[in-house]
């Protein structure tokens, strides 16, 4: 995921690595039998089209080695999908603490060495390094994934996946918010296009309701 961008450029790394909702529905068409329904597949569409919005002023940004960028965002978004519908697939039940931790811990080991091999740089230890590293590891990596794999296995995986278009709509929210940085008018108009993506999908939950 962050290695892409390198490679392909921001604008093309973020819509092929925001790509995982469609990898979602597709797979889990086959694989859960999770139908589309004509108003879903409006709104990946509509959701699409909003990330490619978002990011469209980093078009062109670099060249280089564009094939190889492509390639990894894909993968990154692909093998996120398989996680999720996995994650539905095998009916965790009570287990999914368990499971996030082990599948964390596996992870994070299999890292520790690899950067022991690859990576000279040294770590500065300072307490603002700590609070950060606590608060990506506890509240953004634990909790979000335990939430994720609790929610998969109550809701469809092909309509969780559709908020994930969400991702740079927020990112662009808070690096304003935090890091004073203006957004692009494409960034309001993709941001809405987003959201109206997410408004569709809702809507056909209610009429679902409704009936």
């Amino acid at each position: 995921m962050f290695l892409s961008p390198g490679f392909a450029g921001a604008g093309i790394a973020s819509i092929l690595g925001n790509a995982q909702p469609l990898f979602i529905a597709a797979i889990g068409f086959f694989f859960l039998q999770e139908r589309l329904s004509p108003l879903r597949a409006l709104a990946l569409l509509f959701g699409l089209i909003g990330v490619i919005v978002i990011v469209s002023p980093s078009f062109g940004a670099k060249e280089n080695a564009l094939l190889i960028g492509s390639l990894i965002a894909l993968m990154t978004s692909l093998s996120a999908a398989i996680g999720t519908v996995l994650g539905r697939y095998i009916k965790l039940g009570d287990s999914i603490v368990a499971f996030v931790g082990t599948q964390l811990a596996t992870g994070g080991i299999i890292l520790l060495f690899a950067s022991l091999i690859f990576e000279n740089d040294s770590i500065e230890w300072t307490p603002a390094f700590l609070g950060i590293l606590l608060f990506l590891a506890i509240l953004n990596t634990a909790f979000v994934a335990w939430a994720w794999f609790y929610l998969l296995q109550r809701e469809q995986a092909s309509g969780l996946g559709m908020y994930l278009f969400l991702v740079p709509v927020l990112g662009v929210a808070w690096a304003y918010v935090f890091a004073g940085e203006r957004p692009e008018p494409t960034s309001f108009l993709g941001g809405a296009i987003v959201l109206l993506a997410v408004f569709t999908q809702e809507f056909e939950g209610f009429r679902r309701r409704v009936r």
